[in-house]
């Protein structure tokens, strides 16, 4: 199941898969991180280095999630460049 998480804290069930999300979504605004998340660019609240080649994000409002955010290693060069647009 896929769940779109608004600025207001809200969230919703979305019919869809995340790819079809995706593109949809302006890629000026939203980067896909990894296979389970988008995230937009004016959410991010903080990022640190988690590991040599890994990044931990927090996004805020915070999804109601258990597990950490984390940028793929595959992703990292390209969310960088992203962020720097």
């Amino acid at each position: 199941m896929t769940f779109l998480y608004t600025t207001t804290g809200e969230s919703y069930l979305y019919d869809d898969t995340i790819l079809n999300l995706e593109l949809k979504l302006s890629k000026k605004d939203f980067f896909k991180i990894n296979r389970k998340f988008i995230v937009r660019h004016n959410a991010i609240k903080t990022i640190v280095k988690y590991s040599q080649n890994r990044l931990k994000i927090e996004l805020e409002p915070s999804p109601n999630i258990k597990d950490f955010i984390f940028i793929s290693s595959k992703n990292v060069n390209a969310f960088k460049a992203w962020l720097n647009k």
